[in-house]
């Protein structure tokens, strides 16, 4: 979700939840990844709010190695 879906937002919590994650390490790679400036983020009352960075140089390549991954994943049904 978070390379596919240029649009897509989450919380560390959101993040855990999806990825079926502890919330310690979601927020251990959230920082990380903030870090690194991949991580565009925006600070509400009671959150923060987190998505890939557009204007990051690996945007593109890890939008692409998702795109491939998925198309290989089979889905469950």
């Amino acid at each position: 979700m978070l390379a596919l879906e240029s649009t897509y937002n989450f919380t560390a919590r959101g993040l855990a939840q999806t990825a079926e994650i502890s919330r310690s390490r979601s927020l251990e790679v959230v920082r990380h990844l903030d870090s690194l400036g991949m991580l565009a983020t925006a600070i509400t009352h009671t959150h923060s709010i987190f998505r890939l960075s557009d204007t990051h140089p690996l945007r593109p390549a890890l939008t692409f190695l998702f795109e491939v991954e998925s198309a290989l994943t089979p889905r469950s049904g």
